[in-house]
């Protein structure tokens, strides 16, 4: 088990989640209380999020911020999170959309207020940890848009990440409306149409 990154990002994916619970647990019929609470507790969550932003190193590569516990190896089962570039700027986008939405609904939010409340907490907390999970987002797919010496490189970024597939998609490809996927343990490349590259990633998984 290790938390090399600190708690951080594990208190932003969760913390609209305990938003959600403690809306759960308000009374039924105080929308401007329930409203209120998904505001505070987006706006919180963004709060800590900065840090993740202020604190984080261009020049790294790898994950950042990364918590990994091995729960139960022999079931694949355990805790996988972590942030590069790309998703750093996402999850805050996420969180700094937070209140911006609770606010936005305000006045057109009059029925089940309350369901409304949590289902959008529940539902940044999903978004964020989707964001900050890298077995979810790079592990199976590696994406690339490359050329030349660059492509190489992006190659050999696969590999370092340990990207099972990388998808390859060029003029031929598009004119064919067809995807090469390469295998990065074995080398092996196949042209496959939208349809077979799915069933073969899901095959896979």
């Amino acid at each position: 088990m290790g938390f090399e990154g600190g708690p951080l990002l594990s208190l932003v994916i969760f913390l609209p989640l305990l938003g959600a619970v403690v809306v759960l647990f308000l009374p039924r019929g105080e929308g401007g209380l329930h409203k209120g609470t998904a505001l505070v507790t987006s706006i919180v969550t963004f709060l800590f999020s900065i840090p993740l932003w202020l604190r984080f190193k261009p020049q790294v590569r790898g994950w950042q911020f990364e918590q990994k516990a091995d729960w139960a190896p022999s079931l694949g089962f355990g805790y996988h999170i972590g942030l590069d570039g790309v998703a750093l700027l996402l999850v805050m986008l996420t969180t700094l959309l937070g209140p911006i939405v609770v606010l936005s609904s305000w006045k057109y939010i009059q029925d089940r207020v309350k369901e409304y409340s949590i289902a959008l907490l529940v539902l940044e907390t999903a978004m964020i940890g989707t964001l900050a999970a890298p077995n979810y987002t790079l592990k199976t797919l590696s994406v690339e848009v490359a050329a030349g010496a660059k492509l190489k490189r992006a190659m050999e970024l696969a590999n370092k990440l340990g990207a099972r597939y990388a998808l390859i998609l060029g003029d031929d490809e598009i004119l064919a409306a067809q995807y090469t996927l390469k295998e990065m343990r074995s080398g092996e490349q196949h042209r496959l149409t939208r349809e077979e590259l799915f069933l073969k990633i899901g095959n896979h998984n």
